[in-house]
């Protein structure tokens, strides 16, 4: 095939040769993917070629290897980078293609994780030394005493929370400063001193010093230091503890002056003092007990209990019981006793024991003390007596008395206070506290007993009326609730008692109810008060009725005629305000002097036997236009033969004013009620609206003088004197009216009650006054 190429063409020749080296100077630049096309068959070049292809494969895979690897290293130095920049969580790649740079990538990783293994046992151990640091800084702490340690030059390495607080400094400031730099000159000296002695003499070293804090405070403190040591056994520094014994110190010095001042009040006590430890011998005694009790001062030195107890039983009236007193104590160690020993000579002791017990109830022994009582024995025999005479005095007293000793302890108690106060003898004899006045005030607190000595002005505080005669008081006072809830006058009278001597043994006071006197004078006042107020009110009535009468004739004749002349409309109007104003004067006229004129008595002749229903039915004709004009609704319930003594004239006006009342307040459409019913001989009226009801607070105040319930409302045909003319009807007949109402909006009820067959006593409004003041 070769020979028969040789036969080509020079043309083809040529492009091949131009085509083979189209692709040497591609491939010298780098162009490692071209290809050459080989024919076999009629290509000269074929072999060429194919040399050529396998040439730029081989070039292409070591290209490739050469660009794997490289990429491969730069991975690896970042990750080597990064470990030694201290990311130790940093790895190289495993994963290459390249032989070389997956080893390479295996022995980095496994030296990074012997590498990161030893640092983080090294970080552990850091942290376990500093968390151990910390522990031991933080025990430090908590120990309240000050501690400290510093190095061989005398400086200061660490130090608690207390030091920071007694130098006051913290301890990031205090390091590094020696003594010198914070306590004072002289303070620091010595502290200087003693360090190096301990530097010199290592070991333990404890003294007491007194030590002036950051607080300008000084204390007392027992210091105890001790060197400590490198590993090598060298001298490193010493730490040390301050005990503040300041407390202690005071303790012992008050428990010495303790000491000295129970020995001082041993020796002056009046009583005669003997201590025994737990095995009955004897710890002192003071001077008292020996001449009490007279027992030779040798046979005490002996110190032994059974000695002195011996001679001292000899000279008792009892010594078998005062032996068993002393036995039974002594068995029981706990228990305390008071009685008292009768001796031969006739002397009285008071003996009173109580055992030694420290806070852990812990027995040490026991105090026995002795008091000679003969003398206040004899003085209790004579008060007994007196006191006696003194019961039988205050028990048949009229006058509630009780008697009280100077501890304010009650110790008379007579049968008028017991019925006064509902307290027997036994509930208050011997007991003080202020429980006499609980009866009357229901608390502990002073009463005039106990204020004799006391200023007067300060006690009048406390009365309505004080009188001081000497030491002598007398005072009014006024009890609430008293017992039974009802409010008490009570007069009393309080005075000290004394001995044969002149001293002030107790008090006695008597005490007097005088609540219906007081009430009496009360109501006598009230009495006057209402008289004086009727007469004025009678007077001024009269009086009003007789001058307004006079003007108004005129006008009530004139302005009608003038409005019959007038033309105006205007005019008119004004005209027609002015006769229903003069209307309404005279209304009020009327009324004043028809409520002047209810105050004159009645008499028998004018009393006359009526049925009350002849009386309702002309008042509701009189009252017919008016309740038309609203379309009011009248329903009865009255019985026609209820009949009654009364004055005719004044029930008519009665119920005439009862009536136009609740036509007045009635609401348009509404109903009045009128009842009449008799219970045995009281008939009780009642007129009742569904108008605009009253206040609680107003159903008392209705019927006097000129009252409304709402003063902002100007009515001229409502006075204020009809409902006061009804009580003044219903009180000169002897009867009782009042005023009912659920509230307001709800409606109101009139009622009046009288006896059917009323005594003509001749009795008017004056005499109704007094009957209702006595």
């Amino acid at each position: 095939m070769k020979q028969n190429n040789t036969d080509l063409p020079a043309d083809d020749l040529a492009a091949g040769i131009a085509e083979l080296e189209g692709l040497l100077t591609r491939l010298s630049k780098g162009d490692t993917g071209l290809r050459a096309t080989v024919n076999s068959e009629n290509d000269v070049f074929a072999g060429l070629k194919t040399l050529f292809n396998q040439l730029a494969e081989h070039i292409q895979e070591t290209n490739d290897y050469a660009h794997e690897m490289a990429i491969g290293l730069c991975e690896h130095y970042d990750a080597l980078s990064r470990i030694a920049g201290g990311d130790f969580s940093a790895r190289a790649t495993m994963d290459s293609g390249n032989e070389v740079v997956a080893k390479l990538g295996e022995l980095i990783n496994r030296e990074a994780d012997v590498l990161t293994g030893a640092i983080s046992r090294a970080q552990r151990a850091e942290e376990d030394k500093q968390a151990q640091l910390h522990l031991l800084q933080t025990l430090i702490d908590t120990i309240p005493s000050p501690v400290y340690y510093k190095d061989k030059a005398g400086r200061y390495l660490g130090c608690n929370k207390a030091f920071e607080s007694g130098v006051g400094m913290l301890r990031d400031v205090l390091m590094g400063k020696t003594a010198s730099e914070i306590w004072p000159a002289d303070q620091a000296d010595l502290f200087q001193l003693q360090d190096q002695a301990l530097f010199e003499h290592p070991g333990i070293q404890v003294y007491e010093e007194t030590v002036h804090n950051a607080d300008g405070t000084l204390h007392e403190m027992v210091f105890n230091k001790a060197t400590f040591h490198n590993e090598d056994g060298s001298l490193s520094g010493l730490v040390g503890i301050m005990l503040d014994i300041t407390e202690r110190k005071r303790v012992e010095e008050a428990a010495a002056f303790q000491n000295i001042l129970l020995s001082t009040q041993q020796e002056a006590s009046i009583d005669g003092l003997l201590v025994v430890d737990e095995n009955s011998r004897i710890l002192s005694f003071n001077r008292r007990f020996v001449e009490i009790m007279g027992i030779p001062p040798q046979l005490l030195e002996t110190k032994e209990d059974e000695p002195v107890l011996k001679y001292v039983t000899g000279r008792m009236v009892d010594p078998q019981r005062f032996l068993e007193k002393v036995k039974y104590l002594y068995e029981h160690r706990q228990e305390s006793c008071r009685d008292e020993i009768v001796m031969c000579d006739g002397k009285v002791l008071d003996r009173y024991t109580v055992p030694l017990l420290g806070a852990d109830r812990r027995y040490y022994g026991r105090l026995w003390s002795f008091r000679d009582i003969t003398e206040r024995k004899a003085a209790e025999e004579d008060a007994r007596n007196a006191y006696q005479q003194l019961l039988d005095i205050v028990e048949f007293l009229p006058d509630a008395t009780f008697v009280v000793d100077k501890e304010k302890r009650v110790i008379a108690w007579n049968r008028a206070i017991e019925k006064m106060t509902g307290l027997k003898k036994e509930e208050v004899i011997g007991k003080g506290d202020y429980v006499y006045a609980i009866p009357f005030y229901g608390e502990r607190r002073p009463i005039l007993i106990d204020l004799i000595d006391e200023n007067v002005d300060d006690i009048k505080l406390n009365y309505d009326f004080i009188n001081v005669e000497g030491r002598t008081l007398f005072a009014e006072t006024f009890v609430p609730s008293f017992r039974n809830g009802k409010d008490r006058y009570l007069w009393g009278t309080a005075t000290p008692l004394f001995d044969k001597h002149g001293r002030t043994v107790g008090a006695i006071e008597s005490i007097r109810d005088i609540t219906e006197y007081k009430r009496t004078e009360e109501q006598r006042s009230q009495m006057v008060s209402q008289l004086h107020h009727a007469r004025m009110m009678e007077s001024f009535m009269i009086r009003l009725g007789h001058d307004l009468r006079t003007p108004l004739t005129p006008l009530m004749i004139l302005l009608p005629l003038i409005g019959k002349r007038v033309v105006d409309p205007e005019l008119v109007k004004l005209v027609a305000i002015c006769s229903k104003s003069s209307s309404s004067l005279k209304k009020l006229a009327d009324k004043a002097q028809l409520l002047g004129s209810l105050s004159a008595p009645l008499k028998t002749d004018e009393l006359e036997r009526i049925t009350l229903s002849s009386v309702l039915e002309r008042s509701l004709a009189d009252c017919a236009d008016s309740m038309a004009q609203k379309n009011l609704d009248c329903q009865k319930a009255v019985d026609p033969n209820i009949v009654v003594q009364v004055m005719p004239d004044q029930i008519k006006e009665l119920i005439d004013n009862l009536i136009s009342n609740a036509v007045h307040f009635s609401q348009e459409n509404g109903v009045i009620g009128i009842t009449v019913e008799q219970h045995n001989e009281t008939v009780t009226v009642a007129v009742h609206d569904d108008g605009i009801g009253l206040d609680p607070a107003h159903l008392e105040h209705i019927f006097d003088e000129f009252f409304k319930a709402d003063e902002s409302r100007h009515d001229l045909d409502a006075p204020g004197l009809g409902l006061t003319i009804c009580k003044r009807i219903v009180d000169n007949h002897q009867g009782r009216i009042w005023a009912e109402s659920p509230g307001l909006g709800q409606g109101t009820t009139i009622k009046f009650a009288i006896n059917e067959k009323m005594p003509a006593t001749g009795v008017a409004y004056k005499s109704s006054l007094l009957r209702r003041a006595l």
